[in-house]
């Protein structure tokens, strides 16, 4: 190497005659990593290394001023600010919002205002964190356009939904947007993932939304509704599916936008209430599942994973009826179906007409994952079990369908 480059700098290599121009990462064991222009990273012995241009250092502060719209960023963490360590090919949490601009250069072009409640990956994350997102998110929409939310992706759906209980009135677009990959893999999906999420944040809409690849391809993103959304593979790009509606919205990485189905406008204002019941519990039912388990633990509800229609076993060795008929007399007892996809049921077959004179609610259409931020957000805001019953069948946030087609 004729100069020795740093993490930014443009770079020309040179291998077996050819050359490579992009944006310097690291180099290990002779091997150099380039970021390409199409965002695209490369590793290659290389023979040579000129430096065309060093990377401007600037001072960090919470605000990138930009000649387009203000956008507020927020980062909780998560592989999409996450880094290779290439000694040994684990990812490990380093990267700051600061570095996530250097590596989209695009959002050079806005004015951005940086928030970061905290940095966490999302699998260590709970209520109280939920609680102190939703504030510096209420606090990032005050200067801004509309707000994005860096997070990681095992468990985006469950804060994006509960932001959307949370937000009992929004003004402006919140997009919460991850990676499957870290952004300095080859194969990163981050950097169309935020490109289309900060598009979003600028569209005509007031929705707390997911915004994640749409296909295995870098093509377009999917806008899927934050109570809609599901995590259904655990590597795959285009892992991030919406349950029982359509996405919101097809997004390309240019700010074209197509809309699938009824979106929230802008407009209005922006309302926060963050009371949560932590002593909610989600159960899976299972055959040869013991219901004891209901009053064994200290839970001020519980939602049911029930099989095919919300069916809890009535007629087996260990009948959930009982124990399902003294709990429901107290506490609210949600029944929504493990199948993910559909809606429960309460008088197809002779069994659901027994489970539901027991008092249970049902879920209808909400997943389960919906339905237990949902108990918890209605839960902090009454006790009274008929209006927990009135609330959890009513549509609040989007989680709840009038009908689901076959």
């Amino acid at each position: 190497m004729n100069s020795k480059p740093e993490f930014g700098d443009e770079v020309e290599v040179r291998k077996s005659g050819k050359k490579y121009r992009g944006t310097f990462v690291t180099e290990d064991g002779g091997i150099v990593v380039l970021k390409l222009p199409s965002g695209y990273n490369i590793g290659i012995r290389a023979e040579t290394v000129r430096v065309l241009s060093r990377r401007v250092v600037k001072k960090r502060s919470t605000v990138r001023p930009g000649s387009g719209p203000s956008i507020g960023l927020v980062a909780a963490g998560g592989t999409i600010l996450s880094r290779v360590d290439y000694r040994t090919g684990g990812v490990y949490a380093l990267e700051t919002p600061e570095e996530i601009v250097e590596n989209v250069p695009e959002l050079r072009n806005f004015s951005l205002r940086f928030f970061k409640p905290f940095e966490k990956m999302s699998e260590d994350m709970d209520w109280e964190d939920w609680k102190e997102l939703a504030v510096c998110v209420e606090t990032a929409l005050r200067d801004s356009e509309g707000v994005v939310v860096f997070h990681g992706t095992d468990t985006m759906g469950y804060s994006s939904a509960a932001l959307s209980f949370m937000f009992t009135s929004l003004s402006k677009p919140v997009v919460f947007v991850g990676s499957q990959r870290s952004s300095d893999r080859p194969s990163s999906d981050a950097f169309l993932n935020v490109l289309c999420a900060v598009r979003a944040a600028l569209h005509d809409m007031a929705e707390v939304c997911v915004c994640m690849h749409g296909s295995l391809n870098d093509d377009f993103c999917f806008l899927h509704r934050g109570t809609r959304v599901r995590k259904m593979h655990s590597s795959r790009r285009d892992a991030f599916v919406s349950v029982n509606s359509e996405p919101l919205a097809k997004i390309w990485a240019d700010g074209r936008v197509e809309e699938l189905s009824g979106i929230r406008r802008r407009g209005g204002k922006t309302s926060l209430d963050t009371r949560f019941d932590d002593r909610v519990s989600l159960i899976k039912v299972h055959p040869g599942s013991d219901p004891s388990i209901l009053e064994l633990l200290d839970s001020s509800g519980f939602v049911l994973e029930g099989t095919g229609l919300g069916h809890l076993p009535v007629s087996a060795r260990k009948s959930w009826i009982p124990v399902v008929k003294r709990v429901a007399e107290e506490k609210p007892v949600v029944v929504t179906t493990q199948t993910i996809f559909g809606r429960v049921h309460t008088a197809v077959y002779s069994n659901l007409r027994i489970l539901y004179r027991t008092g249970v609610i049902p879920g209808l259409d909400m997943f389960p994952e919906t339905a237990f931020v949902k108990l918890g957000c209605v839960l902090g805001r009454t006790k009274d079990l008929d209006r927990v019953r009135e609330m959890m069948t009513r549509n609040l946030a989007g989680e709840i369908s009038r009908r689901s087609m076959p």
